[in-house]
């Protein structure tokens, strides 16, 4: 089976990557937001080359994987502030008094993913000159 969080009814067919997107792009994005601290733009950068012909060369997908994770990441900050402190294990630290934290309140990285997108649509129309 696939694996689910299992919130809606079965007949509904819910997995996570279905949910989320895949698992080998999501790790990357973790890894690149969190441990390396990068933002958008930069993540963009890093992991275009690699991921392009999963995209299909298309530069908007991964951009939207981005914009879509940094989403869900900000929104979810209220979220790890009630966790309970734990023990740091790695340096893939999400604990919310130890590890990786931005407060809640900010603006989700909407400069940030704004320059992004802007580099995504100077590469798109370079593809079509």
């Amino acid at each position: 089976m696939e694996p689910t969080a299992e919130l809606r009814p079965p007949e509904q067919g819910q997995t996570d990557e279905g949910d989320l997107m895949p698992f080998a792009i999501l790790d990357q994005l973790l890894y690149q937001f969190v441990e390396k601290g990068q933002d958008p733009l930069e993540i963009f950068l890093a992991l275009w080359p690699s991921l392009a012909s999963h995209y299909e060369q298309d530069p908007r997908g991964l951009a939207a994987d981005i914009r879509r994770f940094v989403g869900l990441l900000c929104g979810a900050q209220w979220k790890r502030e009630r966790f309970a402190i734990s023990f740091r294990v790695s340096a893939f630290d999400l604990d919310p008094k130890t590890g990786f934290r931005f407060p809640a309140v900010q603006a989700p990285f909407t400069e940030e993913l704004e320059d992004m997108d802007r580099y995504v649509a100077r590469l798109k129309a370079l593809e079509t000159s």
